[in-house]
C-alpha cells in the first residue's frame, strides 16, 4: 500500500503551475539625472517602490542614470540593477527609454513600468527647498497611480488595455504625456 502511495497530487499541482504561470512578469524601469537633488528624489522614489511591494513583484528594476554624480541606493536588493547610460544629465530620458524598448524587444512577455525623478530639474533656492512648490505633491501623484496602485493597473492590463497611466492620448499615436505608466512590453514593440 505504501508503494502506491503518492504524496504528490497531480491535479493539484497543475492548479499551482497554472496560477504561477497566470502571473505577470514586472520590470520597472526608473530614470534618474545627477543633478540638483536627485539623491533624496531617487531615494525616495525607490523606497515607495519598496514600501509598496512593487520590489517584491517585479522581476528587475533597472535604474537608468545620466550624469557623473554618484549613486546611493537606500536599500540592497539583487533585483535593482543601476544602468550609467550617459554622462552627461542634458540627455534626459532618452537612454533609459531606449534601454527599456531594447528589453521589450527580447522580452516580449513582461509589463514594464516607467517612472524617473520629478522634481530635479527644478533647482534650489538656497534654503533647501525645490523647485515648485507644487512639484512634490505631482510626484505623490505620480507615485500612487504608477507604483502604490500597481495592481489596480495590472487589473486594467488584463482586462486589455496596452498603457495605463497618466495623460494617455490617441493621437497622432497613443502615447503617455506624464511619463509615468505601466505598459505590455508588446506595446511598447
Amino acid at each position: 500500500v505504501l508503494d502506491e502511495y503518492d504524496p504528490i497530487d497531480k491535479e493539484l499541482l497543475e492548479q499551482i503551475q497554472q496560477v504561477v504561470a497566470a502571473q505577470p512578469k514586472i520590470a520597472v524601469f526608473l530614470h534618474t539625472a545627477t543633478i540638483n537633488n536627485y539623491e533624496h528624489i531617487n531615494n525616495e522614489m525607490l523606497n515607495v517602490i519598496k514600501s509598496y511591494g512593487l520590489l517584491d513583484a517585479a522581476e528587475k528594476v533597472f535604474l537608468g542614470v545620466v550624469g557623473d554624480g554618484p549613486i546611493n541606493l537606500p536599500y540592497e536588493s539583487d533585483k535593482v540593477h543601476v544602468v550609467r547610460l550617459s554622462d552627461n544629465p542634458k540627455d534626459g530620458e532618452i537612454p533609459t527609454v531606449d534601454l527599456m524598448q531594447r528589453f521589450c524587444l527580447g522580452h516580449p512577455d513582461y509589463i514594464v513600468i516607467k517612472g524617473h525623478c520629478a522634481g530635479t530639474k527644478s533647482g534650489n533656492d538656497g534654503q533647501g527647498n525645490y523647485g515648485d512648490p507644487k512639484m512634490p505633491w505631482w510626484r505623490y501623484f505620480v507615485y500612487y497611480m504608477t507604483f502604490i496602485d500597481y495592481k489596480r493597473s495590472l487589473e486594467l492590463i488584463d482586462e486589455g488595455a496596452d498603457v495605463v497611466g497618466i495623460e494617455v492620448y490617441d493621437d497622432p499615436v497613443k502615447h503617455v504625456s506624464g511619463t509615468h505608466y505601466m505598459a505590455k512590453a508588446s506595446f511598447i514593440n
